[in-house]
């Protein structure tokens, strides 16, 4: 099996890769070691591509990085805070996965390369 990947995104800008484990009782307590929290609230953007958060810290500092990661694949429908961890979809059996070595790098992209908005002209 290939090696899978957790990506940390925190609401200061500071990110890093974890490694995500196979069984599915560590994965949970990688994420929630990583976000210092014990109530996980996972957000499926795509089928290949989740979110996960503290759930129900919206007194946390604005993550306008995971916002920014999660607005390269869908519409943004609200504001998210705190420290953000992206991991894969589901697999075939339902099983999360981890990132794949090239979806990590696709994440690390757009963290290093923000989007500069176009300059807008009066009609």
């Amino acid at each position: 099996m290939t090696q899978q990947y957790a990506f940390f995104v925190g609401f200061s800008g500071n990110f890093r890769l974890l490694d995500w484990p196979t069984i599915a009782r560590e994965q949970i307590e990688t994420v929630s070691a990583a976000l210092d929290c014990e109530q996980l609230a996972p957000i499926d953007i795509t089928g290949e591509l989740t979110m996960w958060l503290d759930n129900g810290l919206d007194e946390l500092p604005l993550n306008i990085h995971a916002m920014r990661l999660y607005r390269t694949q869908r519409r943004l429908h609200r504001a998210y805070y705190g420290d953000a961890i992206f991991t894969g979809g589901l697999d075939e059996k339902g099983r999360r996965t981890g990132l794949t070595e090239d979806q990590a790098l696709a994440i690390l992209e757009v963290l290093l390369n923000p989007t500069i908005p176009q300059q807008r002209t009066r009609d």
